[in-house]
């Protein structure tokens, strides 16, 4: 006797699929909101020590990343800073 597989689809459950949206969303997100980030702590915390806590990994790329990504990048961060001034110590930035 021969058995027919059953061709269903398994769906995700709602609340998984919402939790894999959002944690997409929010690594996609996470990048983009470096430059705005630097350019809040340039004026409320020049000494940049939470832009540098919270996006080390970004800091960390953007600074081994080839000169295509790390010009563009570096625009980005610069646009919104006063004085267009950045200063690096190893993988942190400040702004003073």
């Amino acid at each position: 006797m021969a058995y027919k597989k059953s061709r269903k689809r398994r769906r995700l459950n709602p609340r998984v699929k919402s939790w894999l949206i959002t944690a997409i969303v929010l690594l996609l997100l996470y990048p983009v909101s470096f430059g705005p980030a630097c350019w809040i702590s340039s004026r409320a915390q020049p000494s940049g020590d939470v832009v540098s806590a919270a996006y080390r990994p970004v800091i960390r790329a953007w600074r081994r990343a080839s000169p295509e990504v790390r010009d563009p990048m570096t625009r980005f961060v610069m646009w919104g800073v006063p004085g267009g001034r950045i200063n690096y110590r190893g993988d942190a930035i400040d702004f003073q």
